[in-house]
């Protein structure tokens, strides 16, 4: 994005910081959590976060959420988030979905990839949700809302010190 040239404002309401207006942003890109988007009992400022994406769905803004940030927009839309059977930890693969293959962002990647996966929630799809990937542990790999919101349950972000870093943190536990 920087790149690109895009401006970027690092919001961190787990620690404390305040949900801007998404209104006074051309785009709204959320990102991944160890906590649950159930946890809204935890993790108070989860309430005000889903309220602010359903917002930003709302006024037409771009949404680009990944794994939490994934789990956060199905739950704004109105769609169950919940704990999975079996975490999802590795170097895995997903598959597109038809839809996902002629879907104008995704159908560039190949039909089945590897993603870096490192969460226990799943999410129903949100009501006029098209999926977009899938992967046989957990089906809803990735989806769109209209032309200009998507989710992905996987991290595209983590680069390979960041996945060594994540490691060690959790080899530590």
């Amino acid at each position: 994005m920087r790149e690109r040239g895009a401006r970027i404002r690092r919001v961190e309401l787990d620690e404390g910081q305040r949900a801007p207006d998404p209104r006074d942003f051309d785009a709204v890109v959320v990102m991944g959590g160890p906590m649950g988007a159930y946890e809204d009992d935890l993790h108070l400022w989860l309430v005000d976060e889903k309220r602010r994406l359903r917002d930003a769905v709302g006024a037409g803004i771009p949404v680009f959420g990944a794994c939490l940030g994934a789990q956060l927009l199905a739950a704004a839309l109105g769609a169950r988030v919940f704990r999975a059977p079996t975490p999802e930890v590795g170097v895995l693969a997903v598959e597109l979905t038809a839809d996902g293959r002629a879907d104008p962002v995704t159908a560039e990647l190949p039909a089945r990839f590897a993603t870096l996966q490192w969460h226990s929630d799943t999410f129903d799809l949100p009501a006029g949700a098209t999926l977009l990937a899938s992967s046989p542990a957990y089906p809803h790999q990735a989806f769109r809302v209209g032309a200009g919101v998507y989710a992905v349950q996987f991290h595209l972000e983590v680069t390979e010190s960041m996945a060594q870093e994540w490691a060690a943190e959790r080899r530590a536990r």
